[in-house]
């Protein structure tokens, strides 16, 4: 289990690996990587209610759920994970505006992290 700094860490790391590559090449993987980036951000959400890694992404997923002032950042998440999984498995086309859109999904979700880690006083040096 890491910690909430190493799950911002590792999201600052996949950020930087979104900015490497050609998105309209690799639309996939722009997917793809987005949805990590939001996986770490979760988990470093969770562990400030709870000691705890989700085991998996369902697991992850109830954590998200289970909590009302959540919602934004669950559904964000779930519509990553969604098209993520279409992308690498049924070849979903990742056109420029879905590509946006999932982008906007992202920041989003970012924000609303940040945003909690602040009113926490959780120290977020590191928060890309």
């Amino acid at each position: 289990m890491g910690t909430i700094q190493d799950h911002l860490d590792q999201a600052r790391h996949n950020l930087d690996f979104l900015q490497s590559f050609d998105k309209e090449v690799f639309s996939d993987w722009t997917v793809t990587v987005c949805f990590y980036v939001a996986v770490h951000y979760a988990n470093a959400l969770i562990q400030t209610r709870k000691p705890m890694h989700p085991g998996n992404h369902a697991d992850r997923e109830r954590e998200l759920a289970g909590l009302n002032e959540w919602r934004q950042i669950y559904a964000d998440y779930c519509e990553l994970s969604n098209k993520s999984q279409k992308a690498r498995y049924d070849g979903y086309p990742i056109n420029s505006d879905r590509r946006q859109r999932l982008q906007n999904r992202l920041d989003r979700l970012i924000q609303a992290v940040t945003n909690e880690l602040h009113s926490r006083n959780i120290p977020t040096a590191q928060v890309p």
